[in-house]
């Protein structure tokens, strides 16, 4: 039996995810799962953003994945700019928004992003909590059908 993806469609439901993703896997990826909710974008995408991305109220990425090349400007909304800079006040050294902690990374004194891995694991794991499929693309999907629904 295959099940299908799931997309949270009420705040409630929403709530409850990150609630889970709070208490079982920290801050950290809590914070991935609200400004995905926010931005709508790839976990590809999401993950390597740096501090020095932010200007302001706007994002600039340079995404690699695309078949051009370009570099996006997005404009951020006042409730992500709240959730990155606390991040940043939590974490004045790091030069990611979502940067790996891991014991190994930091004793080879290796900035990157936390991996695409980590995040999956942990969504995959409130999924199976709450009996349903949830990954990164759970965000993406939660945030175009909410963008449509005020269009």
């Amino acid at each position: 039996m295959t099940i299908n993806l799931y997309t949270p469609k009420t705040k409630e439901e929403i709530q409850k995810i990150e609630n889970l993703l709070l208490s079982l896997h920290g801050t950290q990826i809590k914070d991935v799962w609200k400004v995905g909710l926010c931005l709508g974008l790839r976990i590809d995408e999401l993950l390597p953003i740096e501090f020095k991305d932010i200007n302001n109220d706007t994002l600039q990425l340079k995404i690699y994945k695309t078949r051009n090349n370009n570099t996006s400007i997005i404009h951020i909304t006042p409730r992500v700019k709240e959730i990155i800079l606390s991040i940043r006040n939590r974490h004045p050294m790091d030069e990611f928004v979502f940067q790996s902690h891991n014991k190994l990374d930091i004793k080879n004194k290796v900035s990157k992003p936390i991996s695409k891995q980590a995040i999956h694991e942990a969504f995959k794991n409130v999924g199976e909590i709450l009996n349903m499929k949830i990954s990164p693309n759970s965000m993406r999907h939660t945030a175009v059908k909410n963008a449509f629904k005020y269009i």
